[in-house]
């Protein structure tokens, strides 16, 4: 078999390449965790979880949770362990038919329970805690850009499946508005979630519209995403670097809120919401 020269030497400069650019990552891994050993430089930006959380395919109301799992949620300021029931609820086993008062509670990410374990979420507290035991309260809240018009459709389709006595709907005067307005989502990258929009064909009422977006359990390459942010500082750095580039100079979303007057997108939210 006869040899090229020149493509031998090729490979042997791309394997040269190749081995000085993981002996240079390497090194700034070293030093990367080193500073963070000794100063006080935090990346607030690191974010993961152990197991697959929400999943995109409801076709009810889009973001729910994957059932019957446990994961790890880790950010830098905190460890949270999350855990749902054969519904998808972030709580405990339960029963659609069972005696005793029930108390259904609807919203985002304040009702799940986000970064705090499960015995701690709001639900639990106010059975465990607050009520002692004297009636179920059941968690149907989720994060995930997740409003009023999908917590209309989780009751619909899913709560009042439970005969709950008494139905408490949280909601939050900042994000929940533009979460309900398709005018502030088709300006974005779509979501698998439903809207109420204007009818066409009656002015004075709504219709549910379900953007045309493919269901997906899960985004390509996030569990190497994942398994990156798990172990490397270096990925770490990456990802607190381009979130502080992409969202430099952008004003937070509670001056639409409370503007005077409001704009037309928050005004067209507060009547979705109203319906």
């Amino acid at each position: 078999m006869v040899t090229n020269p020149a493509m031998s030497k090729t490979r042997r400069r791309l394997a040269f390449a190749g081995l000085t650019l993981l002996l240079v990552v390497a090194l700034l891994e070293v030093v990367l965790r080193l500073v963070m050993a000794v100063g006080p430089f935090t990346l607030h930006y690191l974010d993961y979880k152990t197991e697959q959380w929400h999943i995109d395919d409801n076709p009810h109301w889009g973001v729910w949770h994957t059932p019957e799992v446990t994961t790890t949620h880790v950010k830098s300021c905190v460890e949270a362990t999350y855990t749902t029931n054969a519904f998808g609820m972030r709580d405990q086993a339960r029963e659609k038919v069972k005696s005793g008062a029930r108390v259904a509670v609807l919203g985002d990410s304040f009702v799940e329970g986000y970064l705090v374990d499960d015995t701690e979420t709001f639900t639990r507290v106010l059975q465990d805690d607050v009520l002692k035991g004297q009636a179920e309260v059941l968690n149907f809240g989720t994060s995930g850009f997740f409003g009023t018009t999908q917590q209309w459709l989780v009751y619909e389709h899913l709560a009042r499946d439970f005969s709950p006595d008494v139905v408490i709907v949280a909601f939050l005067n900042e994000n929940d508005l533009f979460d309900c307005s398709w005018g502030y989502w088709q300006e974005r990258p779509p979501r698998r979630r439903p809207y109420l929009v204007a009818s066409d064909a009656d002015p004075s009422g709504y219709t549910l519209f379900y953007p045309a977006v493919e269901a997906h359990a899960e985004r390509p390459g996030r569990w190497l995403e994942n398994q990156l942010m798990r172990y490397s500082y270096l990925a770490r750095l990456a990802n607190e670097v381009s979130l502080r580039i992409k969202y430099a100079g952008l004003p937070p979303k509670a001056l639409e809120v409370y503007a005077e007057p409001p704009g037309e997108l928050v005004a067209d939210a507060w009547r979705v919401i109203e319906e």
